[in-house]
């Protein structure tokens, strides 16, 4: 099924029906360029770690920056449960040196990303209603 934009700023859904009709609070925001919950992605202040666990708090924001100064272990806490959510990392320097991720996580291939030494890749870890958490790499040596 296709979605189609219409001429009249709608959107119609597959069948033929109009999605303003129904979501007409939602396509301005589409339309124009913003994201239908502005309040999800909060970014908490960057860390820095040489050594040791760093455990990547859900409740301090979705969005987080870790630069790598040394061999790091990561994890996750506080993640929604029950349902899907999300969590954008800026991987600074991980390449560099040895990332150890929590057991259990899925990647594309099987395998662990090889991340950029001197440089930032942005990742997205995703946890499902299960408690399965996939880590993505989106973007590589972002500039």
């Amino acid at each position: 099924d296709t979605w189609h934009f219409c001429s009249d700023t709608t959107f119609k859904a597959p069948g033929n029906s109009s999605i303003k009709a129904a979501y007409g609070h939602l396509t301005g925001l589409i339309l124009y360029g913003g994201t239908i919950n502005n309040q999800a992605v909060r970014q908490i202040t960057d860390t820095s770690l040489s050594s040791g666990t760093h455990t990547f708090n859900y409740s301090n924001g979705d969005m987080q920056q870790l630069t790598a100064t040394g061999n790091i272990t990561i994890a996750f806490s506080n993640m929604p449960s029950g349902g899907v959510s999300g969590f954008i990392i800026d991987a600074v320097n991980w390449g560099a040196y040895t990332i150890t991720h929590p057991a259990g996580m899925l990647f594309a291939g099987g395998t662990a990303p090889n991340y950029t030494a001197s440089g930032t890749d942005r990742l997205l870890v995703t946890k499902d209603k299960d408690g399965v958490y996939t880590l993505t790499v989106v973007a590589r040596d972002i500039q």
